[in-house]
């Protein structure tokens, strides 16, 4: 009988590698199909999961039927094809890489999606307060502000070589963010979809030598209350510049796919 849960993974990096690890740990997920267009990733995934081996095949080739929830984890570039994919396939999508979703074509094949009673999800990433962001209407929220701040070996070496303090790289909107970190500020764009958008969520970025995890500090100002989250994640050990709690958080949204009691909104 098949699992409750089937899954076909995109992108085999550092989450990939975590998502792979944690699906062989419950009876009620299933990795069905997966792919990386790197094939060097491709060869790692396979040394380390060979029992995963005959789920090795291009998107292209996914079958309808055999996923129900694809998991995109590749890059941002790759999330117009994964929700053309999962479009194709009936399935449900899952954005670990939000900030491609900014783009027009992505926008294009999410409105599809979206039109066909398709599901499309954003996990919470590295970050906390989304809850506390979506509850507040948004005539009443005033400013969504982000400062992200990482040790200068999570940033691009362009932006944060020969760093020895504290420096602010950037200054702008969620939408500008992520066309300058499109690896290291998805985060910018979760919770800019959360709240006041793309073009009116501000973030900074910090690249600190002075800190080994990745932090990020949230102020929401709003006429039901002003809030402050701080996350200081722990990175994952593949990917000093992804946090092991963005992985987890996909997880956590794939056992809310089951049934049964969910806690928070």
């Amino acid at each position: 009988m098949s699992s409750a849960l089937q899954i076909g993974l995109l992108g085999v990096g550092a989450i990939g590698g975590y998502l792979a690890a944690t699906i062989t740990e419950h009876e009620d997920w299933e990795l069905t199909a997966w792919w990386d267009p790197d094939p060097s990733a491709r060869a790692r995934f396979h040394e380390r999961f060979p029992h995963f081996a005959s789920g090795a095949m291009s998107p292209d080739d996914w079958t309808p039927g055999t996923v129900t929830h694809l998991l995109e984890a590749a890059h941002p570039l790759a999330v117009p094809a994964a929700l053309q994919t999962a479009h194709r396939l009936s399935a449900t999508t899952i954005l670990a890489s939000v900030g491609g979703l900014l783009a027009p074509e992505a926008q294009t094949a999410l409105a599809v999606n979206l039109q066909a009673g398709l599901r499309v999800l954003v996990p919470s990433g590295a970050i906390g307060g989304l809850d506390l962001l979506r509850a507040i209407p948004r005539q009443a929220l005033e400013q969504v502000t982000l400062r992200t701040r990482k040790p200068p070996s999570a940033l691009p070496p362009a932006e944060a070589a020969g760093i020895t303090e504290p420096t602010c790289l950037f200054v702008g909107t969620a939408r500008e963010a992520i066309a300058r970190f499109p690896k290291n500020v998805n985060v910018a764009v979760t919770l800019s979809l959360a709240g006041l958008g793309p073009d009116q969520t501000q973030v900074e970025v910090w690249a600190d030598p002075e800190v080994s995890w990745n932090t990020h500090e949230i102020d929401i100002e709003s006429a039901v209350g002003h809030y402050r989250v701080s996350c200081a994640n722990i990175p994952l050990a593949d990917n000093p510049g992804t946090s092991a709690l963005a992985a987890m958080s996909i997880v956590a949204l794939l056992a809310g796919e089951e049934p049964g009691l969910r806690i928070g909104s």
